[in-house]
């Protein structure tokens, strides 16, 4: 059984993080700091006030209020942020959380100053970098089975990204939603076009002889 300390070096530090985090903001006078400090707040507030701060799209990620929230993502990490870590590299993977993050802001941003989709003044939690990483998972190895909890279903890996895209959009669609459909949306495209650019790249640069799985691992791993 695979433990914490198995995990690679990443993985490992995010769930740490996100944990450290999540703990410290238990005692309110640092939960209050966190808020206003490390939560994401809409870019376009940089003209009318001093809540956006260039840290944020950063920050926002490692920020949560909810033990749920909190355990469902340290699950998706662990579940699937380990095999995507170990199949990008753990460079890579870094820069693609911290490139979602960004996708988040920009997200935000555009829904709420040129669609009347999603309005808020600020957003955290690590949900859209983890939804991200389940993307990037399933882009990876498509074939995969995978057991959704709801809907209750069990099929190929690609097809439970498209369901987990179908429901995003549908709860984003809900009037009055208080869940950041939108802005995790956004954040499971830019991981979706981070991919690419890591096909592109790996292809641009390395060669059969450099990658380090066998014959039919290479097969699965390297989407045509």
């Amino acid at each position: 059984m695979r433990t914490y300390f198995d995990l690679p070096p990443v993985t490992k530090t995010l769930i740490f993080v996100i944990g450290t985090v999540y703990l410290l903001g238990l005692f309110a006078p640092l939960h209050d700091w966190m808020f206003d400090n490390l939560v994401l707040f809409s870019p376009n507030d940089m003209f009318v006030g001093d809540h956006f701060q260039l840290w944020q799209p950063f920050t926002f990620m490692f920020v949560d209020s909810s033990i749920v929230s909190v355990g469902v993502d340290v699950f998706l990490l662990w579940t699937f942020g380990t095999k995507v870590e170990k199949t990008l590299g753990s460079t890579f993977f870094a820069i693609f959380v911290f490139v979602c993050g960004l996708g988040t802001a920009f997200s935000l941003f555009i829904i709420n100053n040129f669609f009347a989709l999603y309005h808020t003044r600020f957003i955290y939690g690590c949900g859209g970098f983890c939804m991200a990483t389940f993307i990037a998972f399933a882009w990876l190895n498509p074939d995969h089975r995978i057991l959704l909890v709801f809907p209750p279903m069990n099929h190929s890996a690609k097809w439970a990204a498209v369901v987990v895209f179908i429901i995003t959009i549908l709860l984003g669609l809900l009037p009055n939603s208080e869940i950041a459909a939108w802005p995790t949306l956004g954040t499971m495209v830019t991981g979706l076009i981070c991919m690419y650019v890591w096909r592109w790249w790996y292809r641009k640069h390395s060669s059969f002889d450099d990658f380090n799985y066998e014959e039919e691992d290479y097969e699965r791993y390297m989407i045509k």
